[in-house]
């Protein structure tokens, strides 16, 4: 099955790049599940989810249609990766405690995918997917990521990236509704890696090599006034998004 791959020739800058998951939200994923037994991790790009889900589940299956980005994927004695497609796994019917997907949803093909997951999933089963579109650092470090960046690489968006900046708002999963935390995810962050997260973003990378770096040039050169040193750590939010449901 066909996908789109925006991902794989930068698999190693997303690994480095991409932030961990809050542990209230892979609390919340543990606590709702019928049993730790096993989870899947549905498009886990380098592991991020899948490695935190593995400090709670005896085993994560975590999969992901990039075999570059497995290649570079966190590694751990509970986590088995695989190079599969969302919406067709060689995994036994009802045999999954908790399907996670973290900012991969909108990649995928819904029918094809929620059949698949129903099908996976143990009576009971818990699904949990969830998604981020903005960072904010400080009013005016984000007015210029706005001005020198996001309205710079706007067009070049994916279509589905849509679908994250209204947090799936409108999407209907296949299951019985489960109230979802509301979290946010933190980090301590200096110059240079929020700079790095910005140049992960498929946008930011097609509209380099279609425009050149000028653009991102800019941005740097306003950020590093507004930062102070370079290596001075700032905190980065990212709210999330977060659906869930029980099979």
């Amino acid at each position: 099955m066909d996908f789109i791959d925006l991902f794989s020739e930068q698999a190693p800058l997303y690994a480095f790049a991409r932030p961990s998951y809050p542990t209230d939200l892979i609390e919340f994923i543990a606590r709702k599940s019928p049993t730790l037994s096993c989870a899947w991790d549905c498009g886990t790009g380098n592991g991020q989810a899948a490695l935190a889900l593995a400090d709670h589940f005896e085993l994560v299956l975590a999969t992901d249609p990039s075999a570059a980005q497995i290649d570079k994927a966190f590694k751990s004695p509970r986590i088995t990766y695989s190079v599969q497609v969302a919406e067709q796994v060689d995994f036994a019917t009802a045999s999954i405690d908790a399907l996670t997907v973290a900012q991969a949803l909108h990649w995928f093909n819904f029918p094809r995918f929620f059949a698949e997951a129903r099908r996976v999933l143990k009576p009971g089963g818990l699904f949990c997917a969830w998604c981020y579109s903005r960072s904010f650092v400080e009013p005016v470090i984000d007015q210029v990521v706005k001005d020198c960046i996001l309205d710079v690489i706007e067009d070049q968006w994916a279509p589905q990236n849509a679908m994250t900046w209204n947090g799936y708002q409108g999407l209907a999963i296949p299951f019985d509704p489960v109230p979802a935390p509301t979290c946010e995810i933190r980090v301590r962050w200096n110059l240079w890696q929020f700079l790095t997260f910005i140049r992960s973003w498929s946008a930011t990378r097609t509209t380099i090599k279609e425009n050149g770096e000028g653009f991102f040039t800019t941005a740097r050169d306003h950020l590093r006034e507004l930062w102070g040193s370079p290596e001075f750590e700032k905190d980065v939010r990212m709210p999330l998004s977060v659906i869930a449901g029980r099979a």
